[in-house]
């Protein structure tokens, strides 16, 4: 059996983008790939639209409880179509930082730890099929409102007058675009969730490797230690090259890809918890589907975030031991030129790696909890302008 490459920890996210026509694998597009982007670029436009339109009857007639509601369908979708078109500007980077995954060095590690890129490999498209699979559950639940509810007409609440045929085409509208906008968008975060966690795991490797070398060449062990400790640098740069934005030279790193579309998921997941938790707090608990929707759909924007912060999180930790892992390096019976590397080696690694959203918040779970907080103080300014309303 063929040993599981580090680029298959994203197969899952970078499946959905490619049948979606995000994320194009080759740089020659068929006619068959222009007319699905075309199709599914108009659909998603008409789709805000409609969303729009609502909004602005809304405010028209000064409903803020409809307003809150409908504002995190808005913000949500909006955000996830501005979250695609901000990717497919970078596509072509993206395809060329995951062909940075194909470097042989990053490949060649001792045995023993082969069972850990396994391992890793396999939990990043476990932990994204799980949310596809959560996601898509919750999103046919919300999609069937009207059947089980006679308060709502469409999936998502449109009041302009429509003929017969039009509320069918609309509903088809609906169900296609937010299950479209929704797993694209959620894919995006996967993504870069798999890409931290991958990277996680190859400084992981680099620590073990480090600490439990032991030079075979008795006769001339300087050469073999100067050689191992030569090849963990470069491995390790390149790591810090394939996450970080560390030289401005070059365009391939996550982080030139990420940052942006991770600060607008900032900003659509303060105000889509916020609203979400608007809508439980006010929905009337004998429609229990209705607050079994509203209480997944707070679950699912909360998980999201937190995944991509608890695995850039993780990367920062993971960084900063590569300085302890060369002070743990058997140097005792070393030569001075060895340990002069090895103490350059050491002040070249200590500083943290961290991985940001718009270049201004690090990544960490600090920053879930900024975003709590932030849709926690934004809810209770909703809940009295609310209450005023009464």
């Amino acid at each position: 059996m063929e040993p599981l490459k580090w680029k298959n920890a994203f197969k899952t996210s970078q499946s959905l983008l490619t049948w979606c026509e995000v994320w194009i694998l080759d740089k020659k597009r068929t006619w068959i790939s222009n007319i699905k982007t075309t199709f599914f670029a108009l659909a998603t436009i008409i789709f805000d639209i409609t969303l729009l339109m609502e909004m602005q009857l809304l405010f028209n007639r000064r409903d803020y409880e409809a307003i809150s509601i409908h504002l995190a369908t808005l913000s949500l979708y909006v955000g996830f179509t501005i979250k695609i078109i901000m990717f497919m500007r970078k596509t072509e980077q993206l395809r060329n930082l995951i062909e940075l995954f194909d470097w042989p060095g990053l490949d060649d590690i001792p045995a023993q730890f082969q069972q850990n890129k396994t391992r890793s490999i396999m939990s990043s498209n476990f932990i994204s099929r799980f949310y596809f699979i959560t996601v898509s559950f919750n999103i046919t639940l919300y999609l069937n409102r009207p059947l089980y509810s006679s308060y709502f007409e469409y999936p998502i609440e449109f009041s302009y007058p429509l003929p017969y045929w039009g509320k069918y085409c609309l509903i088809a509208l609906q169900v296609f675009c937010v299950y479209y906008t929704v797993l694209v968008g959620i894919a995006f975060d996967l993504l870069h969730a798999s890409l931290a966690r991958t990277a996680t795991e190859l400084l992981d490797i680099l620590c073990k490797t480090i600490t439990s070398f032991k030079p075979v060449n008795k006769d001339n062990p300087e050469a073999e230690e100067l050689k191992f400790l030569t090849n963990c640098a470069i491995k390790h740069r390149h790591i810090k090259y394939l996450l970080v934005f560390m030289d401005f030279r070059l365009a391939n790193s996550s982080e030139k890809v990420f940052t942006n579309i991770l600060m607008w998921q900032y900003i659509v997941s303060i105000v889509s918890i916020c609203n979400g938790t608007f809508q439980l707090t006010h929905t009337d608990s004998s429609v229990r589907l209705s607050m079994i929707c509203n209480s997944l759909f707070v679950f699912n924007v909360l998980f999201e975030i937190a995944v991509f912060c608890w695995f850039a999180g993780l990367f920062t930790a993971k960084s900063v031991e590569v300085s302890t892992a060369y002070y743990m390096y058997d140097w005792l019976n070393s030569s001075q030129k060895v340990k002069k590397c090895l103490l350059i080696l050491m002040h070249h690694s200590q500083q943290p790696i961290y991985m940001t959203a718009g270049t201004v918040i690090r990544l960490s779970m600090a920053s879930f909890l900024q975003v709590v907080k932030a849709a926690y103080s934004y809810f209770t300014l909703m809940q009295s302008l609310y209450n005023k309303s009464i």
